[in-house]
């Protein structure tokens, strides 16, 4: 396989691990949100001494847990990979070398 079709290649498996990673983000901020209770409160809106809607807040929102950064950030460093490859790929197409491409 010519060298810029490989590279294509490992793009697009760092593309489907990303769409994993993605997915179990999903899956997990669903969850998240079933398990968690939320207190919210509303109050009157007022501007310039009118009063005019409400304003809705929440308190005491619950931590998010740090495995979802984690997963979230396997996500974009796959992503952000694929597109390097791709890069190199386009520069190999080209003729040209992969030293200066970033």
């Amino acid at each position: 396989m010519p060298p810029g079709l490989e590279t294509l290649a490992d793009a697009d498996l760092r593309l489907e691990w990303a769409d994993k990673h993605i997915e179990k983000f999903e899956g997990e901020i669903r969850l998240f949100h079933e398990r968690e209770s939320y207190v919210v409160s509303e109050q009157p809106h007022i501007q310039h001494g009118v009063p005019g809607g409400k304003v809705v807040r929440l308190d005491q929102p619950p931590p998010i847990p740090p495995h979802l950064m984690l997963i979230a950030y396997d996500a974009i460093h796959n992503l952000r990979v694929a597109l390097d490859y791709m890069a190199c790929a386009l520069a190999v197409a080209n003729g040209k070398t992969v030293s200066s491409v970033y």
